[in-house]
């Protein structure tokens, strides 16, 4: 990213005599920060969708590869069916030199709800500045009770 601000803040110094002596001093302070710029923008949010499950299985989970759903629907795999998708992306600017899973933080990183446990991260690759958000989900032991999950995630840089 070649966006950078810089500041300098310079204190002034004044001699309170006429004449000035070689054994005068003064301390300067300069002080310095430097921001970047991300813009994080064009946010798609995850809809997971429905979640079907077959409630005689005590367990079940569905993970994610380029952005689909994995291992769903298998022998003892209580998840039969998910209707939507578990990825979410961002557009920001940012270094080259990094990765979306360096240069960004999803906050919380993972979700217990209804029995029901999430992981969220962040992909290591990156489109462009496009970044992808994902989620995989299981339950164990406790089948999880027909209800509906609301949730929200934070995106930071880190860097």
């Amino acid at each position: 990213m070649k966006n950078y601000i810089l500041m300098l803040g310079v204190a002034g110094v004044a001699l309170g005599s006429y004449a000035a002596y070689a054994g005068n001093s003064a301390t300067m302070t300069v002080t310095a920060t430097i921001a970047h710029e991300t813009n994080i923008r064009n946010i798609s949010n995850i809809d997971i969708g429905t979640i079907t499950i077959d409630p005689s299985e005590r367990g079940g989970f569905a993970l994610e590869s380029n952005c689909a759903w994995d291992d769903i629907g298998g022998e003892g795999n209580g998840i039969k069916s998910i209707s939507g998708s578990p990825c979410g992306y961002f557009t920001a600017d940012f270094s080259g030199d990094y990765l979306c899973g360096e240069a960004f933080s999803v906050t919380p990183d993972s979700a217990d709800w209804n029995n029901v446990h999430f992981n969220f991260g962040l992909t290591d690759t990156d489109t462009s500045g496009r970044c992808r958000v994902w989620t995989e989900l299981y339950y164990n032991d406790s089948v999880p009770a027909q209800d509906t999950y609301n949730g929200s995630l934070t995106i930071d840089y880190k860097l």
